[in-house]
């Protein structure tokens, strides 16, 4: 891992509700970051303190990971086996941070990041291809996996490294995004027809969908520990845009002033939500956000 040493105080945005008037006041502010020198910055996972991680893109188009604290400071994330992209996606705390790196055989590993230069690689039994994306308190791991047939799955791995895949019955595809300290995860996946669903398990197993009213697809990605669910979904006219749900089943639209596209990822216990937008030029900028 390499200090950047930068402390970029971020820029501080009023969000827009995509279905508020104007006389209803915004409850939502935005601090946007970029990586330093990056060409485009990805942002992905919050911890409960606040630490962000997510991934840049260089000049070559390279993708390195990082992990950005709550004074502005970068510090990139580079598996010593990672030929290709690499990729920060979850974290719960400075000492566990999950991703996935490409060898050079362009195949994607799951990582867990312990300490600064702690790296433990693990990949799904058979599969082609791992990506993990979170980590709780308990130092589950989550994400998903391709079999040699071409199938992704969701998986929960264990501390002890044992992995049980998640899937949702009929699904194409599933894939597992976010876990929160009472072991409820997030995720989305892909029906008969072709369309992308949200939901929610509980930590008995329950599956409850989730998506947002007229969406032509949903994806939820994070999960905090009251139950508020934070993600994305592609509207009619294929802008896509960020959403925080309730543990109630209240969706709440999130927009970046201007913004062509918003993805929102993690949320934390605080209500804080992490994510990136693209501005008109097609550049990707980092965002942390909460209400008011």
């Amino acid at each position: 891992m390499r200090l950047f040493r930068i402390s970029l105080s971020g820029v501080i945005l009023c969000g827009i509700l995509a279905a508020a008037s104007p006389a209803q006041a915004d409850p939502f502010s935005f601090t946007v970051f970029d990586c330093p020198g990056a060409t485009n910055t990805y942002a992905f996972g919050i911890s409960h303190s606040g630490y962000v991680v997510g991934f840049c893109a260089d000049a070559s188009r390279r993708s390195h990971g990082f992990v950005r604290s709550t004074r502005g400071a970068f510090v990139t994330i580079d598996p010593p086996d990672a030929i290709n992209d690499s990729l920060a996606y979850g974290v719960y705390t400075l000492g566990q941070i999950v991703g996935t790196f490409e060898d050079a055989n362009a195949k994607h590993h799951g990582y867990l990041l312990k300490t600064p230069d702690a790296f433990t690689t693990f990949d799904a039994p058979g599969a082609s291809d791992t990506w993990a994306y979170g980590i709780n308190a308990a130092g589950q791991i989550v994400g998903r996996f391709v079999e040699a047939g071409g199938k992704t799955h969701g998986f929960v791995r264990s501390v002890g490294g044992k992995l049980s895949t998640i899937d949702i019955s009929g699904a194409i595809s599933t894939e597992v995004l976010g876990i929160n300290s009472a072991g409820q995860i997030v995720g989305d996946f892909e029906d008969a027809g072709g369309k992308q669903h949200g939901y929610v398990r509980s930590a008995r197993g329950a599956f409850t969908n989730i998506d947002m009213p007229g969406a032509l697809s949903t994806e939820a990605w994070g999960i905090n520990a009251a139950g508020r669910v934070s993600g994305l979904f592609t509207d009619a006219g294929h802008k896509v845009h960020g959403f925080v749900r309730s543990a109630g089943g209240v969706f709440t639209t999130i927009d970046v002033p201007n913004a062509t596209g918003t993805y929102a990822h993690g949320i934390n216990d605080a209500g804080q939500i992490v994510g990136h937008f693209f501005d008109s030029s097609g550049k990707a900028h980092g965002f942390v956000t909460r209400r008011r």
